[in-house]
């Protein structure tokens, strides 16, 4: 049965017929997976910045050195092998974001908890180096 309203249970299915919770040491373990699923997230939006901004070589027109992110200044050009590991990288994130969107659609308090911990401490880890960019939008 899917719950329509949060409850915090520890007997529920996610994601495969296999992946049956019943045991506090497996919710535990499913808790641990979305923890670390949503931690590993913020940190490969992180790495993708990373990888614009290494090659970037972004200016703005008056030949200052500018971020990528920020409007009025030109996108550094990449070649299609950098295009197409961002590419890569851009089909893993939105995996990983739906897979953490169901895990939050389940409306288990315990797996929402880690989730939102998760996501929280990856930003704290990873994102200080997003901070200095102005587009740190989530909407794809």
């Amino acid at each position: 049965m899917m719950h329509m309203v949060f409850y915090f249970g520890q007997s529920f299915q996610y994601l495969f017929s296999g992946w049956n919770v019943t045991t506090k040491g497996g919710l535990a373990g499913t808790m641990l997976a979305i923890f670390t699923l949503a931690a590993a997230y913020e940190g490969l939006k992180s790495f993708r910045q990373w990888l614009v901004t290494r090659k970037s070589g972004s200016y703005d027109l008056e030949g200052q050195e500018k971020s990528p992110l920020v409007r009025g200044y030109r996108s550094p050009k990449i070649g299609w092998r950098d295009h197409s590991i961002q590419t890569l990288l851009h089909l893993v994130q939105i995996t990983v974001a739906y897979v953490l969107m169901l895990a939050f659609m389940t409306y288990n308090g315990w797996l929402c908890i880690a989730l939102l911990l998760g996501s929280a401490f990856g930003y704290l880890v990873f994102a200080k180096s997003r901070e200095e960019f102005a587009d740190q939008s989530d909407c794809h």
